[in-house]
């Protein structure tokens, strides 16, 4: 691997790729195996145009199988945000050679973030799901809650209200990994368990990162830039604790009936993707394996929070190709609410075709 390839602040940071096949080992046959029946680069010094917050969408619900899926909203925000000093196409795509990259926004009809910068802007959703199993109430990933730090997010609570869902309800929380805007909703205002009758499930490699002080240091050297990174999670792991499950995300397994965690490191060193499946369908909820359409299309260009790009290229590339092969419904955590699509190979890429469920 070829280190240079890596977000900066990895770079001292290295474990092998996964291959395609570990990658998706265990998965690869889900879509039979797992049918359960069950229930050159500008100057940027300008500060950002102020935009609305958008609201919160309504609850979306459809069914999967023998399953009940609800998309409930935690809000939406817009890029640039403070933190992030850079041109937006850079936030969102890093490494992306800069000939290319200013060809597809223009023909994509983003020729304005590069014409206007000052004015440029993204809205970006925060779109947590709920999946009745009959058995079990199932909420994947928490959103920002309500400490949330953005204006027009932390609204998953009102979300599952109006989708007729009570917090008290939710008997398992699952986390793709562990950056603030998916794990900060699992505690309230007051740092106290949000969802106080679930069990908390992530993977294994994904907290072992965040608590290895030795490792975590090895990406993220600097002592702000590490609390920037990992404070949330960190501050409130000693609520969520004596609930969480860690799940060996390579064990290809069901951590519950009709669902698996699937690795796709990356975006962090423990990213994981959900495989779920009912009734021989099967939903692929892909967390931040990729954050805009683009990145279906360009897979090797890295969003700027991703941790180790190499390994998230490898991993984002299995996961669409995947998800091609086996013709899956998908759902992306940032894109457009309810962040339903399905993944079409177009030459040596992909392309994200927005989808509802039949």
């Amino acid at each position: 691997m070829d280190r240079s390839s890596m977000n900066p602040t990895a770079r001292r940071f290295f474990r092998p790729e996964l291959s395609r096949r570990s990658l998706l080992r265990g998965v690869a046959g889900s879509a039979a195996a797992s049918a359960i029946a069950a229930p050159g680069r500008r100057a940027f010094a300008q500060e950002s145009t102020p935009v609305a917050s958008p609201a919160a969408a309504a609850p979306y619900r459809f069914e999967l199988g023998a399953f009940s899926v609800t998309a409930v909203s935690d809000g939406a925000f817009a890029f640039p945000i403070p933190g992030l000093d850079a041109p937006l196409e850079r936030i969102l795509f890093a490494d992306a050679p800069t000939d290319e990259l200013e060809g597809v926004l223009r023909e994509s009809g983003r020729g304005a973030w590069l014409d206007a910068p000052e004015r440029a802007s993204e809205t970006v959703a925060i779109t947590p799901l709920v999946i009745d199993t009959g058995t079990n109430l199932v909420l994947i990933d928490t959103g920002l809650g309500p400490s949330a730090p953005l204006p027009g997010t932390g609204r998953l609570l009102a979300s599952l209200e109006a989708a007729g869902i009570a917090a008290g309800e939710i008997d398992t929380v699952v986390f793709t990994h562990a950056h603030v805007d998916h794990v900060l909703g699992a505690v309230d205002a007051a740092g106290a368990l949000a969802f106080p009758n679930a069990r908390h499930v992530m993977a294994k490699g994904e907290h072992d990162f965040w608590t290895n002080d030795e490792r975590f240091a090895q990406i993220f050297p600097d002592a702000a830039a590490a609390e920037s990174a990992g404070g949330v999670f960190l501050s409130i792991l000693p609520a969520i604790q004596p609930r969480l499950e860690l799940v060996d995300e390579n064990a290809a397994a069901e951590f519950l009936a009709g669902m698996r965690y699937l690795p796709t490191y990356g975006h962090t060193p423990g990213h994981c993707s959900v495989v779920v499946g009912s009734g021989g369908e099967h939903l692929l909820i892909t967390g931040d394996a990729f954050v805009h359409p683009l990145h279906v299309a360009h897979p090797d260009w890295n969003f700027s929070t991703d941790t180790l790009y190499a390994q998230g290229d490898v991993s984002r590339r299995g996961l669409l190709d995947l998800a091609a092969d086996e013709g899956m419904l998908v759902q992306a955590y940032h894109v457009p609410f309810p962040g339903l699509g399905r993944i079409a190979a177009d030459g040596d890429a992909f392309r994200w075709d927005t989808a509802a469920p039949e």
